[in-house]
């Protein structure tokens, strides 16, 4: 597939909608396309996050070995007019293309979305996958009429997985934080744990047991309808993704819990990570990534010891970062209670919408 790949689509007699893979060496070409797909984001959202430029270039340069991306824009008139970014993983969950449809909405009611959602069919269909996820939001409140959900249901897409999204208001009282720590510290109770926090890398020694976790985040989480199974990111790929995030600008703060066995060998066994984008971008926001704690580890308060230390860590740190966003499906009832105590509020909903091709 090359850059020069593209395809007209009669979306309306009146608005042609050409569809080509974006050549992300196009400086100018691809500042647009990203400018349109915030813009398409955060409309309607007031408490939307989006990536800074330099973050989602990272993420489209990702690794090939793990993960292939095609980056797909829409144009009206010669008009960046939406984008479709599809990550099809290489080494598990290969039935599935995950998508980021987005039309700018300017030019929304003309075809766009549509033609992008169907050019996006084929590519799938191309690549032998048999199952299509892409995210949507819409209010807390509403119902099958939002044109969210219209649009979907249209195109043959149904509910998979539905969260709340959260938000929580920075910074947390330090009373608040020491009244959690007390109640959740493994070592205080004479367990052989210690929570540490580190930014951006995570000790050698701790490695492969910490990239386990992050592996094993998909298959444990409540997904709903849709099954994933345990992702097989390799090591080396991983600390790719961290270099390639902190040449963005990116930071990332990732407490674990460390369990030392008998012999001395050290583990980790839970972890939360908090992102934040370079400074000056995306400000307020700071992003809630995975927090897990391993099954045969579960019952010792982890998942509060290290959220509480990862908020400690941002709050001291980044002190322009005021609202951490996550998302929670209803049935997670242990890390829903959790970030209720912390003081996270819902405000609106995020869906993993499914069609099968």
């Amino acid at each position: 597939m090359h850059a020069h790949d593209a395809t007209t689509v009669a979306a309306r007699p009146d608005t042609p909608v050409e569809i080509a893979l974006l050549d992300l060496d196009d400086a100018d070409l691809t500042h647009r396309a990203y400018l349109a797909t915030e813009e398409s984001y955060r409309h309607g959202r007031e408490f939307s996050t989006f990536l800074s430029e330099p973050e989602l270039l990272a993420e489209l340069h990702a690794d090939p070995a793990v993960e292939l991306v095609e980056p797909w824009i829409a144009s009206v008139d010669g008009e960046v007019a939406g984008t479709c970014w599809l990550w099809l993983p290489q080494a598990d969950n290969r039935d599935k293309v995950y998508a980021g449809i987005q039309v700018r909405p300017s030019l929304r009611h003309r075809g766009v979305g549509s033609a992008l959602v169907e050019h996006a069919v084929e590519r799938v269909r191309a690549a032998g996958r048999t199952l299509m996820i892409v995210d949507s939001w819409y209010p807390l409140d509403a119902g099958p009429e939002h044109p969210h959900r219209r649009f979907a249901a249209r195109h043959g897409f149904s509910v998979g997985n539905e969260e709340v999204r959260r938000v929580l208001t920075l910074p947390l009282p330090a009373a608040l934080l020491d009244a959690l720590e007390a109640e959740s510290d493994p070592a205080g109770r004479g367990a052989p744990y210690r929570i540490e926090t580190f930014r951006d890398d995570v000790p050698e020694h701790l490695l492969e047991s910490y990239v386990h976790l992050l592996n094993q985040l998909a298959a444990d989480a409540p997904t709903g309808e849709i099954e994933f199974e345990a992702e097989q990111v390799p090591v080396a790929a991983y600390l790719g993704n961290v270099e390639r995030a902190k040449a963005a600008g990116r930071t990332a703060y990732r407490s674990v819990a460390v369990h030392t066995l008998p012999d001395g060998t050290e583990e980790a066994v839970a972890h939360s990570t908090l992102a934040c984008p370079a400074p000056g971008a995306d400000v307020p926001n700071a992003y809630q990534w995975g927090t897990l704690v391993r099954n045969d580890h579960r019952g010792h308060r982890l998942g509060m010891a290290v959220k509480v230390a990862n908020l400690r860590a941002l709050q001291a740190d980044r002190p322009d970062r005021r609202v951490v966003s996550t998302t929670n499906s209803a049935v997670n009832g242990p890390m829903v209670a959790i970030n209720e105590r912390l003081g996270f509020r819902p405000v609106d909903l995020t869906a993993e919408l499914v069609r099968r091709v």
